[in-house]
């Protein structure tokens, strides 16, 4: 059986071990980056089933980094993951094609009903 990966961009250990922990759940390997550098050439080298973004990992320019990581991998379901955000910004990247724009704090039960649904519109 073919294993799923997912892939996150985090600078907060505690969030990168709750997804971990998710996607341990769901069977779904999970790899992290908290260097944006490291993390944008995973993007575009590895096979992934979906993208976690913490943009409150980079506060400067959320949807900047949004728009790039939506233009670098298209068809992969992007997660985007904020403390707040503002209508104008949310709608924008919503707009980009965000597959799921969550507020903190998250469910855990909720996550893996989302990434497990990433994983199907990713196939």
């Amino acid at each position: 059986m073919h294993q799923s990966n997912g892939l996150i961009f985090s600078r907060d250990v505690d969030t990168i071990a709750v997804f971990s922990q998710i996607c341990r759940t769901i069977r779904v390997n999970l790899e992290h980056s908290q260097d944006i550098k490291t993390f944008l050439l995973k993007v575009m080298q590895n096979s992934l089933g979906f993208i976690i973004f913490d943009c409150d990992s980079l506060k400067s320019d959320a949807p900047g980094w949004v728009t790039l990581i939506r233009h670098m991998r298209p068809k992969i379901p992007l997660v985007v993951l904020c403390d707040d955000v503002d209508r104008e910004v949310g709608g924008r990247m919503l707009e980009e094609g965000v597959f799921y724009l969550a507020l903190r704090p998250f469910q855990r039960n909720t996550f893996a009903q989302i990434l497990q649904a990433a994983l199907k519109q990713a196939k």
